[in-house]
């Protein structure tokens, strides 16, 4: 049967831890921008990439999760497509940060993470495209999510598999 999650009875109970790790995520990454190195006597670049990455998810999980919302202490509501398209940029901002990081097995693995989790993300915008030129740059064996991209609205199924960049779907 189709479900579609704005009808359908919503998993509420994952709605306040999103909406916690979003908010801590940002918060932490912001007093972390406000910190040189030479203050933290060591490197931030890693922990700066680490939590905004993981912050995007968070965006990603909420717009593909709950049809509407408010983020902090907006008093506009923002749609899916909204909450996604923040998600997006999230990410965007988030590779610049991996990219600070010294080259190694630390940057690659985030950098799939990101890859992975952009691509998700522009499939639910509706950008197979650039979900495909996302997922195809990286070690598929890390993916850990993936969509169908068949009906609306997508819907996570599992793994992705394969992708084919020059095909209308992505598998």
């Amino acid at each position: 049967t189709d479900q579609n999650p704005c009808t359908d009875q919503q998993a509420f109970g994952a709605y306040t831890p999103l909406q916690t790790a979003r908010s801590q995520s940002d918060d932490v990454l912001k007093r972390l921008n406000g910190w040189t190195d030479e203050q933290a006597k060591t490197s931030l670049a890693p922990l700066r990439a680490k939590v905004a990455v993981l912050g995007a998810f968070t965006y990603t999980l909420l717009g593909e999760g709950f049809c509407a919302m408010r983020l902090d202490n907006e008093k506009s509501i923002k749609t899916q497509a909204e909450v996604l398209a923040i998600a997006k940029s999230k990410f965007d901002a988030a590779l610049a940060l991996v990219n600070e990081m010294p080259d190694g097995a630390a940057k690659t693995e985030l950098l799939n993470l990101l890859y992975v989790g952009r691509a998700g993300t522009l499939l639910d915008l509706g950008d197979k495209a650039g979900a495909a030129a996302d997922a195809g740059a990286r070690c598929l064996a890390l993916v850990v999510r993936a969509h169908e991209v068949v009906d609306e609205p997508p819907q996570v199924l599992g793994v992705i598999v394969r992708v084919e960049a020059d095909s209308e779907q992505v598998r």
